[in-house]
């Protein structure tokens, strides 16, 4: 996924709540006309039992450390269907909802396809211990950001 130039991305924590919040009140006001999520439900998701905080989401952020954009991969009984949600502030990044849900589609891909073995539920869904895969599985990072003087940057 390519950033305009000064943007960055990189992975949402229970810290960035109220910011990404606000990113889905934009984009649901811009929607459908109200919001229509809580930080109830931004905690859940990521906190969910089924999501890799590490791999499943990534935060966008504008030149001024500015979050204008999250997207999650969720799959709520670990099998058999995955969800995918982009929001952008409509007024700031509009322009980065295709690249994030490519790279999510991406994500999905790399989940159907096993790169982490199969999904098994967390021990602890509030835990900071993350995703575990079985211990016949190695665990792979896929997913890193990298800048290069002042350009664009570029999450692969």
């Amino acid at each position: 996924m390519t950033l305009p130039a000064g943007w960055t991305a990189r992975r949402p924590t229970l810290d960035d709540v109220p910011a990404i919040l606000a990113v889905v009140h934009a984009a649901d006001t811009f929607a459908i006309g109200h919001p229509d999520f809580d930080a109830e439900d931004v905690e859940q998701a990521l906190t969910a039992p089924y999501f890799d905080p590490s791999r499943d989401s990534w935060l966008a952020l504008d030149p001024d450390d500015t979050v204008v954009a999250w997207a999650t991969v969720d799959n709520p009984t670990g099998v058999g269907r995955e969800f995918v949600e982009v929001y952008v502030d409509p007024e700031r990044a509009a322009n980065l909802r295709a690249p994030l849900l490519a790279r999510q589609l991406d994500r999905v891909a790399e989940r159907a396809a096993g790169a982490a073995g199969p999904l098994r539920r967390r021990p602890s869904c509030g835990s900071s211990t993350g995703f575990t895969t079985p211990p016949s599985a190695t665990p792979r990072t896929t997913s890193r950001c990298r800048t290069s003087g002042g350009g664009p940057a570029s999450v692969t």
